[in-house]
Parts: C-alpha cells; sequence; structure tokens
C-alpha cells in the first residue's frame, strides 16, 4: 500500500485528514445551489441550500478518497483545481476518514 499523503499534513499513524474545497453556485432558476469539488472537477452535487449541498460533498469526498486508499492507489488530485468564478462562494470542509 501507498503511503498516504493527507492535504492536511497528519502525521504517520494518525487519522489521515484531507481538506475539500468546496465552489458552490446558484441559486439557478428553479431555486437549487450547485456544488462541485475544486480537487475532483467531476464530483458535483445540488441541494436546496448550503448546508445540503455541503453534507453531500462531504460524503461524496469521503467515498472518493476511501475507494483510492482501500485500493492502496494514489489519490487522483486535479492538476489544476478549479477556480471560483465571480459570485461563487467558496468553502473548506476538514474530512477526516
Amino acid at each position: 500500500m501507498s503511503e498516504i499523503v493527507s492535504s492536511c499534513n497528519s502525521a504517520p499513524g494518525e487519522v489521515p485528514v484531507f481538506t475539500c474545497h468546496v465552489i458552490i453556485s446558484g441559486p439557478d432558476a428553479a431555486g437549487r445551489l450547485h456544488a462541485v469539488a475544486a480537487q475532483f472537477p467531476d464530483l458535483k452535487v445540488e441541494g436546496a441550500n448550503e448546508r445540503d449541498v455541503l453534507s453531500q460533498m462531504t460524503q461524496q469526498f469521503k467515498v472518493r478518497l476511501a475507494w483510492n486508499l482501500a485500493r492502496g492507489e494514489a489519490i487522483p488530485w486535479a492538476e489544476q483545481p478549479l477556480q471560483a468564478a465571480p459570485g461563487d462562494r467558496e468553502r473548506w470542509i476538514p474530512i477526516h476518514l
């Protein structure tokens, strides 16, 4: 298994902690918010409010990391993380596995 390198510099043997950078846009015409993980542009969720999209994103981000780590694979971080557009909101969520 490859060494786990967290985005928060956890020491070896500690519970790995990663930071999920979330970009939130909207509301759209239907009143829905849309969120994407800057480090995984294919990880997208939508919801009725910010709490909803952050909760969904936390779950999906954990699943993505756990899947790679369980297989001993490197985490495929985006080479160029997404950047927020004007009017978008950004949130950083600490994720403990």
